[in-house]
């Protein structure tokens, strides 16, 4: 190993200039800023050498598929894109060319107030998005989605009649309630009210990226992973405009057989694209990671205001308190370092070279499955947000293994959240949970 690099920057030096360069930057990151014990230590040196040269390439890509496709200005969709888009800001200093002239900004977004507006029918597989990220959700929370709280009467009549009580708005739906829900939603009263209001967010939603310039042609919304939902309202947004509809840049699309081929054509994913079969499937380590690290230091969008004749965010927070706490400005710090100590003439190079990119995936894949115990509590700790817009719960990405959660998720399979890190909560569990989670690996094996 090349004295003064980690593990995971030896790996990178291995592929060529390209990761040597961003190998040193890493380097340079982690000795430059300080931390004040190991956990912070750790937080600190796995953005420097694992997640932030990953947000790096993604950047770097993304700034020259820009230029190759002749855009005007990329939009970085919140939350994810708000350190994406710093990132962009302070790499894009160092360009020459169509990167250094792209007009960057930061445009409040969300699935669910998009998506709402993007609303043509209320078929099953219109509706399909109303059920995603609801594991907890409330049925004043799944109503919010759809636009139809406050309660008006025919809508209370609508939901007794399906067997769900007004009364218990705030009660987590079981998996019955929210099927009885969704039944309703198509077959039975409520589709009316429902169009009425994807027609009234469909107004002030457009009116919003129209006066942003989403629709002037020459843009793209830059986002993190997922089916590309967004980008897809985005584009249906713009037909009912009249507007020229927006490219959609992500780090990977998971697969939607529902995503219309007109929006797949507009689409473009630096790592993998499972619509069209191109890469390998989505990495969940790599999904779930890439999420934390892009944190913003303010609340989910809940929709626009009108003041005047503009449109203004209403956010639910203008300040992410649980994730500032946790240790944001550290990671900012860290990655602002990153960057810096990078050479501007390497950076058009990072995001293309595929051996690096499979170097940078194989450190976050490898970190997922056996992180120190500094990492595990470090990154363990992270306030994941599962959910959204006001069905959001926050809880640690991996809460401590107990003997008891170890059994209901090996073998009951409940607590089977998808963004949950075994490896981590094990490492931060008790001794126990950690005898137990390996009996249960022999018996399997």
């Amino acid at each position: 190993m090349t004295p003064g690099f980690t593990r995971w920057e030896q790996r990178l030096v291995d592929t060529g200039p390209a990761g040597a360069a961003i190998a040193d930057a890493a380097r340079a990151a982690r000795t430059t800023v300080d931390t004040v014990d190991a956990i912070t230590a750790a937080r600190r040196d796995v953005t420097a050498s694992v997640l932030g040269p990953v947000l790096v390439a993604y950047v770097s890509w993304v700034l020259r598929q820009a230029a190759d496709e002749d855009l005007r200005r990329l939009f970085f969709l919140s939350r994810d894109g708000q350190v994406l888009l710093q990132l962009a800001r302070q790499m894009q200093t160092g360009l020459e060319g169509g990167a250094r002239e792209l007009d960057l900004a930061y445009l409040h977004a969300s699935r669910e107030v998009w998506a709402l507006a993007a609303l043509g029918d209320t078929s099953p597989q219109t509706l399909a998005w109303v059920l995603s990220h609801s594991r907890d959700a409330s049925l004043a929370g799944m109503l919010d989605r759809l636009g139809l709280r406050p309660i008006t009467g025919s809508t209370a009549v609508a939901l007794r009649q399906a067997g769900l009580d007004p009364g218990t708005l705030r009660r987590r739906l079981t998996r019955g309630r929210r099927r009885r829900l969704l039944t309703l939603l198509h077959d039975g009263g409520l589709s009316e009210s429902i169009l009425q209001a994807a027609q009234t967010r469909r107004g002030i939603v457009g009116r919003h990226l129209e006066q942003r310039g989403v629709f002037a042609g020459g843009a793209a919304l830059v986002d993190i992973v997922g089916r590309g939902n967004q980008h897809r309202a985005a584009v249906v947004l713009a037909g009912h405009l009249g507007g020229d509809p927006p490219l959609g840049f992500a780090v990977g699309l998971q697969r939607d057989p529902t995503m219309p081929e007109a929006v797949r054509r507009l689409q473009r994913a630096w790592l993998y694209d499972e619509n069209s079969g191109w890469g390998p499937t989505h990495h969940r380590a790599l999904d779930v990671l890439a999420l934390s690290v892009c944190a913003a230091d303010h609340g989910t969008l809940l929709g626009y205001d009108e003041v005047g004749d503009r449109t203004t965010p209403r956010l639910a927070s203008p300040d992410n308190r649980p994730v500032q706490e946790w240790g944001l400005p550290l990671v900012r710090q860290t990655l602002h370092a990153l960057v810096a100590a990078l050479d501007p003439l390497m950076v058009p190079q990072i995001g293309q070279d595929r051996a690096l990119v499979a170097a940078l995936v194989r450190n976050v894949e490898q970190f997922w499955a056996s992180p120190t115990t500094a990492e595990a509590e470090a990154w363990g700790s992270f306030p994941y947000e599962t959910g959204s817009g006001t069905n959001a719960r926050v809880r640690p990405l991996a809460p401590p293994a107990t003997i008891t959660s170890v059994i209901r998720r090996s073998l009951l399979r409940r607590d089977r959240s998808w963004a949950h890190w075994d490896a981590a909560a094990a490492r931060r569990g008790s001794k126990g949970a950690a005898a137990a989670r390996a009996a249960l690996h022999r018996v399997r094996s």
